[in-house]
């Protein structure tokens, strides 16, 4: 890599397929990534539905607060 990195700057000789092989190489490399942030995103949120926390907290119910308490009645 260094090599043609050299050759390039110092001779400016283009070596053949070069630009197409980069070009290739990162478009797959992209491609992975999106997949990758596409399986986070699944894994994440399987992550906070396992979890098993309600959606939304229900502050009362039938105009009658619930708590814990057995003395409050």
């Amino acid at each position: 890599m260094l090599t043609i990195i050299f050759k390039t700057l110092i001779y400016g000789a283009d070596v053949s397929g070069y630009a197409s092989m980069m070009v290739v190489i990162l478009f797959l490399g992209g491609i992975q990534l999106i997949f990758l942030g596409l399986i986070g995103e699944y894994l994440g949120r399987a992550f906070y539905e396992v979890k098993g926390r309600p959606l939304y907290f229900i502050d009362s119910y039938n105009e009658k607060k619930e708590t814990n308490r057995k003395d409050i009645d």
